[in-house]
C-alpha cells in the first residue's frame, strides 16, 4: 500500500513489497539503472542519456528524459549519494522537476523474501502553486507510477498478489451529498475508516476469507482508539492482547524496518496528517499502558500518576459505547 505524509513542506511517498527472490537478486535488478525504464510507465518516455557503469558508485550521475507531470519531457539528472551494499541506497534529483528529491531504496531479508521498500521525499517548486498543484496532480502521479511498478514487480515477481481499489472518488461523492447538511470533521474521518471496512468486507465475501484487525489491546480495550464499525469491524484480531510496546517488540523480532517501528502511530484518515498522540490529548502509547496497568489492578494513583489517570479515564469514558455491548431493550419475563 502507498502511503503519504508530508512535515515541514516535505511530502513522502512509501512503498513496501515482499519479493519473492533473494537479496542478491533484489539488488542487482534495482541497483542497475538500467532496469528503471522497464518498471516506468510507458507513456512517460523514460530514456537514459547518460552511460550506465556495471556497477553503482557513490557519486554516480545518471541523467534520463522523462515526462513526469501533464506529458512535459524533461531532463532529469540524478546523483546516487548512499550506498550500503545489499542494505540501501538513495538517489537525489541535482536538477529536474522538483525542488528536492530525495528517495530511498530499501532491502531487508524476510527468511525467503525481500522486503523491498521505496522512501520518496520531495517538495515541489513554485511556491503557493506548487502546494496547490501536489495533491492534485503530482501526488496522483506518483501513485500511477508506483502502482504500476509495484503490478509489474508483482508479476516478473510472482509470489504475491496486490490490488488498488481507489475510494477517493467514492468518498468524494459522498462528502459532496452530505457535506452541506452533516459537514463534521470527526465524521468524515469516521467515514473514511468504514469505507475501507466495507470495501474489505466485500472482498472478504467475494473470496471466502476474513478481515483481519490490526488493533492492540491499549487500543481496543483501553481507550477505544478505534472507528465504531470501521476498523473495529474485524473477523479475528490476532494482536489485540498485545500491548502496543509488545507489538513493537514482534516487529523487530520480525525483522520489520526499524524506521516503521520508529514512525508516528497514525490512522491515516485526517488531512493533516494528525498522529494517535494528536488525537489521545497528547498522551503516548507508553503513558496509556502505564494508566491501563494502574486501572485494571485498581490501584490508588499517586504524583504524576493521578493526572494520568484522570486522562486516561476521560479518554476512555466517552468511548466506552465502542466496548460495551450493544443496549438492547429487554421485555419482562411474565
Amino acid at each position: 500500500m502507498i502511503k503519504f505524509s508530508s512535515h515541514s513542506g516535505i511530502n513522502t511517498l512509501k512503498v513496501s513489497q515482499d519479493l519473492d527472490i533473494t537479496l542478491n537478486e533484489a539488488w542487482d535488478f534495482f541497483s542497475n539503472p538500467k532496469n528503471l525504464s522497464e518498471i516506468t510507465p510507458s507513456d512517460m518516455g523514460f530514456n537514459i542519456t547518460s552511460e550506465i557503469p556495471n556497477q553503482m558508485y557513490i557519486g554516480q550521475i545518471v541523467s534520463y528524459k522523462v515526462a513526469p507531470i501533464l506529458g512535459i519531457n524533461l531532463n532529469w539528472v540524478t546523483e546516487i549519494t548512499h550506498i550500503n551494499n545489499k542494505m540501501f541506497f538513495v538517489d537525489e534529483q541535482r536538477f529536474g522537476p522538483y525542488k528536492m528529491w530525495h528517495h530511498e531504496h530499501l532491502f531487508l531479508q524476510k527468511g525467503d523474501k525481500v522486503e523491498m521498500t521505496d522512501k520518496v521525499s520531495f517538495k515541489v517548486p513554485f511556491g503557493f502553486l506548487g502546494r496547490i498543484m501536489t495533491p492534485i496532480i503530482v501526488i496522483p502521479q506518483l501513485k500511477k507510477i508506483f502502482n504500476y511498478r509495484y503490478k509489474l514487480l508483482e508479476q516478473k515477481f510472482n509470489n504475491v498478489t496486490h490490488e488498488v481499489i481507489d475510494l477517493n472518488r467514492t468518498y468524494e461523492r459522498f462528502w459532496l451529498d452530505t457535506f452541506n447538511d452533516y459537514g463534521s470533521e470527526h465524521a468524515f474521518a469516521n467515514t473514511k475508516a468504514r469505507l475501507r471496512m466495507l470495501t474489505l468486507h466485500h472482498i472478504s465475501g467475494a473470496k471466502k476469507g476474513l478481515v483481519v484487525g490490526t488493533g492492540n489491546k491499549v487500543e481496543d480495550f483501553g481507550v477505544g482508539f478505534y472507528t465504531k464499525y470501521g476498523d473495529g469491524g474485524v473477523d479475528i484480531s490476532p494482536l489485540a492482547d498485545l500491548m502496543k510496546s509488545e507489538v513493537w517488540q514482534l516487529g523487530k523480532d520480525l525483522g520489520v524496518l526499524q524506521e516503521i517501528i520508529d514512525a508516528p502511530p497514525t490512522d491515516g484518515l485526517w488531512e493533516d496528517g494528525r498522529t494517535d498522540k494528536d488525537q489521545l490529548g497528547g498522551l503516548t502509547y507508553e503513558q496509556m499502558e502505564r494508566a491501563m496497568e494502574l486501572d485494571e489492578k485498581g490501584a490508588i494513583a499517586i504524583g504524576t500518576d493521578i493526572d494520568l489517570l484522570d486522562r486516561y479515564h476521560s479518554i476512555r469514558k466517552l468511548n466506552l459505547h465502542k466496548m460495551d455491548p450493544i443496549p438492547i431493550f429487554k421485555k419482562k419475563k411474565k
